[in-house]
C-alpha cells in the first residue's frame, strides 16, 4: 500500500509536487535556518564528486586507522554518500580484492 509508505509532499507555487517516499525507512528531513548547518550533518565527510574529495582527502583521513577499507570508506565521517554498491564497485576497480 503506497499510503502506508507515503513520507512528504512539498508543493511548489507553480502547483508541481515534489513527494519524497522512503519505503525502507532510512531517510529523514532535517530543517535548519538559512546559513546554518544542522547539529547531524556537522560532522559529515564531503561528497565523493566535488572539488573537496579527492585521493588525498581519503589518504589523510585513512592514518592511523585500523579497519577494513570497505567499512572505512562506507564511514560517512569520511566521504558521504558511498554505500554498498558503491563500495563494492570503487574496490573492484581498484582491484581491492576483499576475499582476501
Amino acid at each position: 500500500d503506497q499510503r502506508r509508505v507515503h513520507g512528504i509532499d512539498i508543493e511548489f507555487s507553480n502547483g508541481k509536487v515534489l513527494r519524497y517516499n522512503d519505503a525502507r525507512r532510512f531517510g529523514s528531513f532535517l530543517w535548519q535556518y538559512p546559513n546554518t548547518t544542522h547539529k547531524l550533518l556537522t560532522k559529515l565527510g564531503p561528497e565523493p564528486l566535488t572539488d573537496e574529495f579527492d585521493a588525498n582527502v581519503l589518504f589523510d583521513q585513512s592514518r592511523g586507522k585500523n579497519t577494513v577499507v570497505k567499512n572505512f570508506i562506507m564511514d560517512n565521517h569520511i566521504v558521504v554518500g558511498v554505500g554498498n554498491i558503491y563500495a563494492n564497485e570503487s574496490l573492484f576497480k581498484a582491484g581491492i580484492d576483499l576475499s582476501l
